[in-house]
């Protein structure tokens, strides 16, 4: 059995690029929005709807879910367990404290003065103050996943899929009440606990006496999939994710009546007074997301209409690649180029608005290609201070696709129209000239080689003659990834494929016919190469195999949230962390001055 290494983690420097959020849950207190959105806990000032401030970004070194203020404190759930933060008089924030769950990261928080309560997948941990501590006081198991938490006084309400509403004191083994509710979200009102019920619309609930609740009305049933709630004044929202919002008039709590109905970019709600805050992406027919820019907007609670926003970086970051000194980012619906020779102080140079821009980005020579969703854009970065779109091919298939660059060619593939070898030249008019039909789900190429990997097979083609794809090698496989070392390389020397059992490293000394040469059985997250290493997402980190000892592998220190894609060049790592680009290794060459200027002396 090949050893598996676990060595000491190596540590070295790293910077960020571009950090920015998708909003995922708010919580309102006063005039600030706390918004888990991934990399941290925002802070936006809205008392002037027309002029949203952000006012505090406190960042986490993994990704933030769900928020909850309780004591004077806030907290927010992570893909880790939870962290802990005061909060300050003017609403800025100050970390106290990271705790991790034993087994998984929690997904919803509630919290009181005195309860902290997160859920774990199908678990509820409690805890209580002791002091200026956290003590775990009780804990609850259900068969399925935990979706919602609210705290009504000192009365917890948990939403658990397909199993109901459960009432519960904290300081009881067993639960006070189960009620058959499909509870998604809450939002209170005085004696009324609204409650997003699924398929059955909202719900409202007497929680006069909290241990003891009773329906009391009801609405949308059958005509709506409400997932969270949200309520200001007389009127409630539900919102139905990803792109519905339902407006009810609940001015008689017994009573609620749907008036009307909103398409568009919503993930997050929440509500005071008259108003009521929203954000969220568009997802299209293949649940592929977009990002608006948006992490917040304000509504009109009665007129829909919107009172301001706040705009920030496009994002997510979606893909990187890297010549070792520039980095090349897909930051929908920009491409931009950062100056990443000093690792901890990456700049922005350029950026090009893309139209239709794709997930993905490959580079060599003087091309970059853009891909994942059906098309290819293609820009031309001979000057990387002004890159411009050369032309979009479209493949006309279905996504997720991908792309490579050959030696004078293009070469896309996607799951449904096959793949496609493309001449370029004509940039008005990209033509196929060549092509194998199947269906692909990842694939690498070199100038004259492509290696894919089909349903259960792994192929080996010969592109010498660009006008014919010769099958070289059909083996059986059932790999998940692709990756080519040295990236940019016009013949890479070695090929790695992520499959259920490992990390699969071959030599192409012999091109056409790939050699194995070692194996790293581990649990492997998405990959990516440096020139002497392959790298890969283990446990929230980075880690490295080296292609001199493939059959083990080194941690590191260098964290990632929610890695899109990794791509390397010499010494120097980047990755598209959905929340940020991340640059990792040594400092190198800074790039050329732009055309027409010399770089200034050293004095």
């Amino acid at each position: 059995m090949t050893r598996l290494l676990l060595l000491l983690a190596i540590a070295t420097q790293s910077g960020v690029w571009g950090s920015r959020g998708i909003s995922e849950r708010f919580v309102v207190s006063g005039d600030d929005v706390y918004v888990a959105d991934g990399r941290g806990v925002a802070v936006y000032r809205v008392a002037n709807p027309a002029k949203i401030e952000r006012i505090d970004l406190e960042l986490s070194d993994d990704r933030t879910v769900d928020v909850a203020i309780g004591g004077g404190e806030l907290f927010a759930a992570t893909t880790r367990g939870l962290r802990r933060y005061a909060m300050a008089s003017d609403g800025t924030l100050s970390f106290i404290e990271s705790i991790d769950e034993r087994d998984a990261g929690a997904t919803h928080i509630a919290a009181n003065e005195r309860w902290i309560v997160t859920a774990v997948a199908n678990r509820i941990v409690v805890r209580q103050r002791a002091g200026t501590t956290l003590e775990i006081a009780n804990a609850f198991a259900f068969s399925n996943p935990v979706k919602a938490l609210a705290f009504v006084n000192g009365i917890l309400y948990a939403g658990v899929d397909r199993e109901g509403l459960y009432v519960i004191d904290p300081l009881r083994d067993e639960p006070l009440t189960v009620m058959p509710i499909d509870a998604g979200g809450f939002a209170q009102q005085g004696n009324v606990l609204w409650v997003a019920a699924g398929p059955a619309g909202i719900t409202s609930l007497d929680v006069g006496t909290p241990s003891e609740p009773r329906v009391i009305g009801n609405s949308g049933g059958g005509e709506v999939n409400v997932m969270d709630v949200a309520v200001a004044g007389t009127r409630a929202f539900g919102l139905q994710r990803p792109n519905k919002l339902y407006a009810f008039d609940v001015s008689v709590a017994a009573t609620p009546r749907q008036t009307s109905a909103l398409e568009g970019a919503y993930n997050a709600i929440a509500a005071r007074g008259n108003q009521l805050f929203v954000a969220g992406s568009t997802i299209d027919a293949y649940g592929l997301e977009s990002a608006n820019g948006v992490p917040l907007r304000i509504q009109d609670a009665n007129s829909l209409q919107v009172a301001g926003e706040y705009r920030d970086l496009a994002g997510p970051v979606s893909g990187a690649a890297t010549d070792g000194t520039l980095a090349y980012v897909i930051d929908p619906p920009y491409f931009r180029i950062i100056d990443v020779h000093q690792t901890n102080a990456p700049r922005e140079i350029a950026s090009l608005l893309v139209p239709d821009i794709q997930d993905r980005v490959r580079i060599r020579r003087d091309l970059a290609v853009i891909y994942g969703r059906g098309r290819v854009n293609l820009v031309d970065i001979s000057n990387p201070y002004k890159p411009r779109l050369i032309t979009t091919y479209d493949g006309l298939g279905i996504p997720p696709s991908n792309a490579a660059i050959a030696r004078d060619t293009i070469v896309e593939a996607n799951f449904a129209s096959g793949l496609h070898v493309v001449d370029y030249s004509n940039a008005s008019s990209p033509v196929q000239i060549a092509g194998r039909i199947w269906h692909y789900l990842d694939l690498v190429a070199s100038d004259d080689v492509i290696y894919a990997l089909l349903q259960n097979t792994f192929l080996v083609a010969d592109l010498t003659n660009r006008f014919k794809v010769t099958d070289v090698s059909l083996e059986e496989d059932s790999a998940a990834q692709l990756e080519l070392a040295p990236q940019n390389a016009a013949q890479p020397a070695y090929l790695l494929v992520r499959g259920p059992n490992g990390v699969h490293v071959y030599s192409l000394e012999d091109r056409f016919h790939p050699a194995e040469i070692g194996v790293v059985p581990v649990a492997a997250g998405l990959m990516g190469t440096t020139d002497a290493a392959g790298w890969f997402e283990h446990d929230g980190s980075l880690a490295r195999i080296d292609f001199a000892t493939p059959s083990a592998f080194t941690t590191t220190d260098w964290r990632v949230t929610a890695p899109m894609q990794i791509a390397g060049s010499g010494e120097k790592l980047v990755v598209a962390d959905r929340y940020a680009l991340r640059v990792f290794g040594p400092d190198t060459a800074p790039p050329p001055a732009p055309p027409g200027k010399k770089r200034a002396a050293k004095k």
